[in-house]
Parts: C-alpha cells; structure tokens; sequence
C-alpha cells in the first residue's frame, strides 16, 4: 500500500504550526494564559489542566496524561480522519505562509527592530540558491535566526507580544 503522505510533510505539518495557535486561532478550543502558561480546554476530557511546550510543539492534558499534536489535535476537535486532518493542516499551512510574505503584507519598517526591511538578508522559498531570489521571481523569507527553528515562530511571537502589549494589534494586523 503506497503512503498518501511522504513523511516530510507530515514532519512539516506537525512542527511547522504552532501548536497553541492552531488551538487558539484555527480551532477557537476555549483557552486561557495562566501561571505563564498557555492553557486550553482538553478536547478528550474537559479540563484546563494542560499546557504546550514551543521547543516540541506538543500539547498535553495532564489529566488523561496524552499528548497530541498538530494533526491529533485538529482530528480530535473536528471529528475527521487522518486524511482529512492532514488536508486541513496543509491548507492553513499555506494560507499562513501567503499571510507571512514579507513582500505583500510586511510594513516598510520592522517593528520589532526599527530598520527597513531592505536590510534584512532574504533567501527564496523554494530553492537552494543557484540564483537569487529577486532574479528568480520567487517568493522571499527572511533567514532564520538562532533562536528561529521553525517557521511558525514569528507568528508565535506576534502572538505573544499580542497579549502583552494589545495596543500594538495594528501593527501586527498589518503585518498579516
């Protein structure tokens, strides 16, 4: 039996989303900040006894004692299979990168450092470098820093600075 999915992009889908805005954004799970901690409301049991780690992207209810992520998530709270959990993932995966190109949607200044993007080293999307990314027309990223491991950080972070600093909520439509 041939595999629908390659596991590169099963890798993609489980590390590429954060884990606490898909629940939070995309799911709309009931979810709360408390004791630093991102709380959301256990789809098996109930409970707000749980919490997310960045560095694994996993979720965990403390109560059941299981773990999901992304895809477990999304086929827990909407009642699908694999298949169509995974079809689902990958669609908001690319409306969350159509949202990220810093080319259609970034502000010409940054807000987090004050400079013009022009400063900032981009790289293309999609291929490995023989040319640059402006000669070759494809969409650009910027390059992950040390603390970037996956792409969904910056959108982590704009979430976070949401929730300190709500004010800054037209800046950061902006940049979306």
């Amino acid at each position: 039996m041939k595999r629908r999915f390659s596991a590169q992009q099963l890798y993609q889908l489980r590390n590429s989303i954060p884990i606490d805005v898909l629940i939070e954004k995309k799911l709309l799970i009931p979810c709360k900040q408390s004791e630093g901690f991102f709380r959301f409301l256990c789809p098996l049991c109930g409970e707000f006894q749980t919490a997310t780690m960045k560095k694994t992207n996993l979720a965990r209810c403390f109560r059941c004692e299981k773990n999901f992520n992304t895809i477990d998530m999304v086929m827990l709270c909407t009642n699908t299979d694999f298949v169509e959990s995974v079809k689902f993932l990958i669609t908001y995966l690319q409306n969350l990168t159509a949202k990220r190109d810093p080319l259609a949607t970034a502000p010409k200044k940054n807000p987090r450092l004050g400079e013009s993007l022009e400063n900032f080293p981009l790289r293309p999307a999609n291929t490995v470098g023989l040319k640059t990314a402006r000669e070759n027309g494809t969409t650009m990223k910027r390059k992950p820093g040390p603390r970037q491991t996956n792409a969904g950080n910056d959108i982590h972070d704009l979430i976070q600075a949401e929730r300190k600093n709500p004010k800054d909520k037209e800046q950061l439509k902006l940049r979306f």
